[in-house]
């Protein structure tokens, strides 16, 4: 069975998204039959420390073994990148290996409180100062 999104979804659900409080899950007031709603994210791990030491290939795989597989079993998909983004603290561009892990599932505080619980195990585990997180809402078409 192959699931399609619909580009013009997308659109409606962003402009939802956009007007939605960040803690409210996403979601859709009238979703067409043979749809489902669901909710799309976007967390951009970076792989260099704090200290300046990188995440290693065992310590990402474990990583979503440990803590991600066991939220969310039922799969994601993990794309690998390269991003920059401004340290606040110093004002310096920092440029590193970034992972993308993209998670789709039903909308409610349950999933989102496990969205939560992820990012905060990688911040602790690897020393990070944050994870960049982005939510949409989507419709699922069979």
């Amino acid at each position: 069975m192959s699931r399609l999104i619909r580009p013009a979804a997308l659109i409606v659900a962003a402009l939802l998204v956009a007007g939605t409080p960040a803690a409210a899950p996403a979601q859709f007031a009238d979703v067409p039959a043979g749809t489902e709603a669901a909710v799309q994210t976007t967390l951009y791990f970076g792989m260099t420390s704090r200290d300046g030491s990188g995440v290693s290939e065992q310590e990402w795989a474990e990583f979503l073994r440990t803590v991600v597989t066991r939220r969310f079993p039922n799969g994601f998909t993990v794309v690998g990148g390269y991003g920059q983004w401004r340290n606040g603290k110093k004002g310096e561009i920092v440029r590193e290996d970034s992972r993308m892990l993209i998670l789709t599932y039903a909308a409610g505080r349950r999933n989102e409180a496990k969205v939560d619980e992820i990012k905060a195990a990688y911040i602790k585990r690897f020393r990070q100062d944050a994870v960049f997180h982005t939510r949409t809402a989507i419709e699922i078409v069979d």
